[in-house]
């Protein structure tokens, strides 16, 4: 038999890589468009993942003092792909690399 915590950490596991993974790939997507190569889409999509979203939580959590559990990180990394796929779709890539 399955332990709920141990059942519940390993969900939290797969739903926060797939987070993680979408959301750098979606900012990398709306700052650098479909132009770039395989390598330097893998590299900005972990850097991008960890670093924009990481800034809004430590902007919500120390500026403004909301308590950070699993779920309000979730939310907010699923906003920040929303925004970024539609900043995409809508104008473009932000920035160029040559």
């Amino acid at each position: 038999m399955v332990e709920p915590f141990f059942y519940g950490s390993i969900v939290q596991l797969v739903v926060g890589t797939v987070l993680f993974a979408v959301t750098g790939y979606a900012i990398t997507l709306a700052a650098l468009g479909d132009k770039t190569g395989a390598v330097e889409k893998i590299v900005f999509t972990l850097c991008f993942g960890f670093f924009l979203p990481v800034i809004a939580i430590f902007a919500l959590n120390y500026l403004i003092g909301i308590q950070m559990n699993a779920v309000i990180v979730a939310i907010i990394y699923a906003i920040t792909a929303a925004a970024a796929f539609g900043l995409h779709w809508h104008k473009g890539p932000l920035l160029t690399l040559r």
